[in-house]
């Protein structure tokens, strides 16, 4: 969740917290009451969705760094393969690393 949308939760999170005290603490007509409880709903549901966002953000971005670190792993720099690469001893040596790739 980027800062501007943790702010836009925020905001919903008190609006949610202001209509349920509303609810809970005047003497609210018929009318009024089944407002602010639609109100309630919906804020509650976008801050749900916004959550759930923020949470696949962040499982994506967990798999990513699982899968490099993963993948670091597996590869393994030889220091003779490079010298050998850098100083020419064996032509096929950059032909099979890069088939390694």
């Amino acid at each position: 969740m980027t800062s501007e949308g943790a702010r836009a939760f925020e905001e919903r999170l008190t609006q949610l917290q202001e209509t349920v005290q509303r609810l809970e603490a005047e003497h609210l007509t018929l009318e009024e009451a089944i407002a602010a409880y639609e109100r309630t709903v919906e804020l509650a549901n976008e801050c749900s969705q916004m959550l759930d966002e923020a949470e696949l953000r962040i499982t994506t971005i967990d798999a990513q760094s699982r899968s490099l670190r993963e993948e670091s792993s597996v590869y393994r720099f030889s220091s003779a393969s490079a010298a050998a690469l850098l100083l020419g001893e064996d032509e096929d040596d950059l032909a099979d690393l890069l088939d390694d790739e």
